[in-house]
């Protein structure tokens, strides 16, 4: 099972994404987690939500920003394919 941690106010994106059958972890528990976590899911609205730190893990980073729940998932299952 794929782990996605989500950014923690993004609630409905939280509950889309565990209903596509993903493993979500809020963002402020996962921090210790990176390594097992294989995307992540932010507001968009701190784009350096992650520090510096973003590029030094391996893992998709999708800002919600203009994207509905249903979109978010969808782009995970297209990031997930490739």
């Amino acid at each position: 099972m794929r782990r996605v941690a989500v950014e923690d106010d993004l609630t409905p994106y939280q509950e889309a994404i565990a209903e596509a059958g993903y493993e979500v972890i809020r963002l402020s528990e996962a921090e210790s987690l990176f390594d097992e976590v294989d995307a992540v899911v932010v507001s968009g609205e701190d784009e350096d939500i992650l520090g510096d730190e973003s590029v030094l893990f391996d893992m998709p980073v999708i800002s919600v920003e203009g994207m509905t729940p249903e979109e978010v998932v969808a782009r995970l299952e297209e990031t997930f394919e490739l």
